[in-house]
């Protein structure tokens, strides 16, 4: 499976350094994760309350799933899915 950011939305944001989901069982969660820059961290001292960042993902179905983010502590936001179908996820 493969999974690319649909979108970013709200403020910038530094990508770590990103393992890809590929060949990922069908129900076993992704996580793709990443970290809010300096500034965007500054101007969200509490991004789980503050921060509304979201992604799309498609199906091999073509049904769309928007998955929002959630705050992992510090300054990592991350995206959780967990592909319900077997093939490959855009």
């Amino acid at each position: 499976m493969r999974m690319l950011f649909a979108a970013l939305l709200g403020f910038s944001v530094t990508a770590m350094a990103q393992k890809p989901c590929g060949n990922t069982p069908a129900y076993t969660p992704c996580d793709i994760a990443f970290e809010l820059d300096a500034a965007a961290a500054a101007q969200h001292p509490n991004p789980n309350l503050t921060v509304d960042v979201w992604a799309e993902f498609r199906s091999p179905e073509y049904k769309t799933y928007r998955v929002a983010a959630f705050w992992d502590g510090g300054r990592r936001m991350v995206f959780r899915i967990n592909p319900v179908l077997a093939g490959e996820w855009t």
